[in-house]
């Protein structure tokens, strides 16, 4: 086990101890990333607020496991594609658990907590890239047995392009040509908190390198491969999204952001290439207009 998570587990065990599960969450997960919604007219405002206020909650239409099941899913343990990459796994799981974003414990100070369920993780390789780390909440049926309390619609799939193509061709000409940007929030699951209760139902099993030793991880935000995180996180991203059009489309000017000043003191990258395009043709004229006639 690398020191660093070792460590970790160490301290949250007895941190765990000596708070119990609701104040061990509350200390150990940062503040939401969530602004105030009181000047917001949207109508998933109040969805958002309890998203910000309760957490995502975690429901299911079957009865909570029993201790028999708990203790087969962690005595199967994980894919073996984690046994294959466990020094990743602990790197990974060691920067994840300092930005409280998940907590890794041994298996008996947790066994008792209300509703736990453990799936088990894996590791998916990638060609010219670091490893992906997975869980496999459809293994344990945890995504079929999860009830769809989620803004499905919030989700858009299929005809990306065909709109991309739409807008480019009605854009109006006199601004000029158009350009794309792709925007990836980092860690954009992790930035919404899950309901501190419904925590335990989202366990997994972790692989540990101390032969004997049984670990499990719970996530303390939206984890990847639970059913209900991508709805979730595109509740918000998509208010965002129509939040921005309004104000675009009013004739009111924005109010000035803190960073604004320090935005505009970052040349443009676009600009700074036409003004070197500008420069060469300017050459290439002088040059002209200087050769000798015949």
């Amino acid at each position: 086990m690398s020191p660093e998570l070792g460590e970790c587990i160490d301290k949250d065990a007895q941190l765990l101890k000596q708070l119990g599960w609701k104040n061990f969450v509350k200390r150990k997960r940062p503040r939401s990333d969530i602004a105030t919604l009181e000047n917001v007219d949207h109508p998933a405002r109040d969805l958002l607020k309890f998203y910000k206020t309760r957490g995502a909650p975690v429901k299911f239409k079957t009865p909570p496991w029993g201790r028999p099941r708990v203790l087969r899913a962690l005595k199967r343990g994980p894919h073996q594609s984690c046994k294959d990459h466990i020094d990743f796994l602990h790197e990974e799981f060691a920067d994840m658990v300092a930005k409280g974003q998940w907590v890794v414990l041994p298996a008996a100070a947790v066994l008792d907590l209300p509703g736990l369920r453990i799936s088990p993780p894996g590791v998916v390789p990638q060609e010219g890239r670091r490893p992906r780390t997975i869980v496999d909440y459809s293994f344990s049926d945890v995504n079929e047995e999860t009830l769809p309390l989620a803004a499905m619609e919030a989700m858009q799939f299929g005809h990306a392009l065909d709109r991309l193509l739409r807008e480019i061709l009605l854009a109006d000409p006199r601004h000029g040509p158009v350009y794309m940007m792709k925007v990836d929030l980092s860690d954009g699951f992790y930035r919404i908190c899950l309901n501190i209760d419904d925590i335990p139902k989202l366990g997994i099993v972790f692989p540990s390198k101390v032969p004997g030793e049984q670990l499990i991880a719970f996530p303390l935000v939206l984890p990847m491969g639970w059913k209900n995180s991508p709805p979730i996180f595109s509740s918000f991203t998509e208010t965002s999204a129509d939040l921005d059009n309004v104000r675009c489309q009013s004739a009111q000017d924005p109010a000035p952001r803190p960073l604004n000043e320090a935005a505009h003191a970052v040349p443009c990258p676009l600009q700074a290439k036409r003004d070197s395009d500008m420069t060469d043709t300017n050459d290439r004229r002088s040059r002209r207009n200087r050769r000798p006639r015949a």
